[in-house]
């Protein structure tokens, strides 16, 4: 028995410390977070979100005329060069003997599109979708993250409620088996009573002990999320409160048509796949191209170490002056039908995202007729899951006082307290439940970034 005390008193302290972090006055040191105060930090914290921020500044700046090929393109070119020519034996006509030449030649080269069958055009059309894309996935990504937080704060909530149902329990027991130990100590328990309040006690003591990690556990996910420090103190401090709505499905499904996120991105993808049509048909048109520049030449010829005749100066320099101006016009009479291909493969992409938009618009009335039929399931789960919570907290303060006038015995009332320990465990679960059927459903109607 000494070794059990000592096993027990282990416990015991383990499961106070547990106790005294969990405490209100130890949760005070921590910061209280609403769900509105984590949904606000995670929105300017969570580094998904962050990422996809400066994917869309980069979508921003594509979108210019400058990308999509409206402006010319202006080049400044230096061009120097170097020679030394060494002929001892010349011909007729030709110096001989050593001669040095030095040129650079700075310019300036313009070359501007100026018809290319409206691509400009389509271009600038096409980076201003991609930019909505884009923005549209940051919505997708902003939704999903908040789904996460809302489900991840509740499972906090959920675990912090399941944590206060183990102290009370753990409470009672512990109470029970002092009382059981007094009763032993002046006579009127036996051994046996003692060790079934013993094996109870610690079966509370652990259930208690794991709740306190679980509740840990959940914290330190939920910081994650809202990209926290994880020795950063955080308590929840909403509760799982639910407030029953009778959903309407048409009117459901009439929001989901209109704004959820992945359809409309998908709308965007149907757009652009248009775009990548118009594109390939531009293919067919003339390319008119005007080229023009300026360059300037600088030349220098010593002919100090040539034979030369008389007169002629030892070094010559030279300098010249030339613009361009010229247009090309580039038609493809064939090119063993790559345009055509180009241009059917276009449309059958497009007829591909047609039905990708019709595949999607199915999954999500099907995703949204499950969640409306499962909320209203979980809402009378609920409903009796309460009923059920209700009665066996009524039924256990009824087994306390029979417990203790001796009517029934130890184990009944284990039975009891075990019965009441369930039903509020799952009306607990049942509530959340509830809750997560809600998010899911305004997600799917694009209510979720509205809210």
């Amino acid at each position: 028995m000494k070794i059990f005390h000592k096993v027990l008193r282990t416990l015991l302290t383990g499961v106070l410390l547990g106790a005294a972090w969990y405490h209100p006055a130890a949760a005070q040191e921590g910061n209280s977070l609403s769900l509105a105060e984590a949904l606000s930090l995670g929105l300017e914290n969570n580094f998904d979100i962050r990422i996809e921020r400066k994917r869309v500044d980069i979508a921003e700046n594509n979108n210019s005329w400058g990308e999509a090929g409206r402006w010319p393109t202006i080049n400044l070119v230096v061009d120097q060069q170097n020679s030394l020519s060494d002929v001892p034996n010349a011909a007729p006509f030709q110096l001989s003997g050593t001669t040095i030449r030095n040129s650079v030649s700075p310019g300036v080269n313009v070359s501007w599109t100026l018809f290319n069958g409206f691509a400009v055009n389509i271009s600038k059309h096409r980076l201003a979708l991609l930019e909505e894309q884009s923005m549209g996935n940051a919505a997708l990504v902003v939704e999903n993250t908040m789904k996460a937080i809302i489900g991840q704060y509740y499972q906090a909530v959920l675990e912090k409620e399941r944590l206060e149902v183990f102290r009370r329990t753990l409470d009672v027991s512990g109470d029970r088996y002092r009382y059981v130990q007094e009763r032993k100590r002046i006579g009127s328990a036996v051994t046996f009573d003692l060790l079934q309040e013993q094996t109870a006690y610690l079966t509370d003591s652990s259930n208690y002990v794991r709740q306190v990690q679980a509740y840990g556990q959940a914290l330190r996910d939920l910081k994650v999320l809202l990209a926290l420090p994880l020795d950063h103190q955080i308590q929840v401090s909403d509760s799982l409160e639910v407030i029953e709505t009778n959903f309407d499905y048409d009117a459901l499904y009439a929001q989901m048509a209109a704004n959820n996120t992945n359809l409309r991105n998908q709308y965007l993808n149907q757009q652009l796949l248009k775009k990548s049509v118009m594109l390939a048909q531009a293919q067919q048109y003339p390319t008119i191209t005007a080229t023009g520049g300026y360059s300037h030449n600088r030349s220098r010829l010593d002919l100090s170490q040539a034979n030369v005749g008389e007169g002629t100066p030892p070094v010559i320099n030279n300098l010249s002056n030339q613009f361009f101006v010229n247009f090309t016009l580039n038609f493809t009479l064939y090119d063993g039908g790559r345009v055509k291909r180009d241009i059917a493969n276009a449309m059958v992409e497009e007829n591909i995202g047609d039905l990708l938009v019709d595949e999607l618009m199915l999954e999500l009335s099907n995703d949204l007729k499950t969640a409306v039929e499962l909320y209203d399931v979980r809402k009378s789960l609920q409903a009796i899951s309460a009923l059920n919570a209700e009665a066996s907290q009524l039924n256990v303060q009824l087994a306390e006082d029979k417990y203790s006038t001796g009517i029934i015995n130890s184990f009944d009332y284990r039975d009891i307290q075990l019965a009441f320990l369930n039903a509020s465990l799952e009306n607990l679960q049942a509530r959340y439940d509830l809750i997560q059927s809600e998010t899911e459903i305004l997600r799917l109607t694009g209510s979720l970034l509205q809210e």
